[in-house]
């Protein structure tokens, strides 16, 4: 399946730590304000970096994932979907252009979303198969729901906690004036951290 594009259009609502935590890590008092903007800046610059190693993004977020077609249409004789980001939890909707040019909405019952934590995909329901499509470009676009789900009014609840202690930890790399022995100590610390939630091909 060729990809056209993948696009995020809800932005995650919080970061994954809160300045508040990243003062606590570096030993700043609550009333010691004159560094929070760069404080911010580093945890968004933290954020990418830990996504990035790791292969996944980490509070809940929308993205649209558009295709040229369905599995096994235009000439693809692939079946499932994949949904490139990861912990994917549930698709919104599926939209295609049908072979007249006319956008259709896939009824939920049409398809299974398989949520799995390191290989999500989208499948034809039982018995079912994907409709057809005209072959264009974005003919189908998947939008999901991807990262970690909130739980109550905390963005950050299931998180696991080492890839949080990671960002703090980059944090405090990025604020601290590090050595290179120092700085080397530090990102085999975030590594170790990190590597049980890597995502790797199956």
């Amino acid at each position: 399946m060729n990809r056209t594009s993948l696009a995020r259009t809800v932005a995650p609502a919080a970061s994954p730590v809160t300045v508040a935590q990243a003062k606590e890590q570096l030993r700043i008092t609550a009333s010691e304000t004159a560094d929070e903007s760069m404080i911010e800046r580093h945890i968004a610059a933290a954020t990418d970096w830990v996504e990035r190693e790791l292969g996944r993004v980490l509070v809940q977020q929308t993205w649209a994932l558009k295709l040229d077609g369905f599995p096994r249409a235009c000439g693809d004789r692939g079946r499932f979907i994949e949904l490139p980001k990861i912990p994917a939890q549930s698709v919104t909707s599926i939209t295609y252009v049908d072979v007249n040019g006319a956008t259709q909405t896939l009824a939920v019952d049409q398809y299974t979303v398989h949520a799995d934590d390191w290989q999500p995909f989208v499948a034809e329901a039982y018995g079912v198969t994907w409709p057809s499509t005209r072959c264009q470009p974005a003919a189908v676009t998947v939008t999901f729901v991807a990262g970690y789900p909130p739980s109550g009014v905390s963005v950050d609840a299931n998180i696991p906690a080492a890839i949080k202690q990671a960002i703090l930890l980059h944090v405090q790399g990025q604020y601290d004036n590090l050595q290179a022995a120092e700085q080397a100590a530090l990102e085999r610390a975030l590594r170790n951290l990190l590597n049980p939630y890597r995502v790797r091909a199956l």
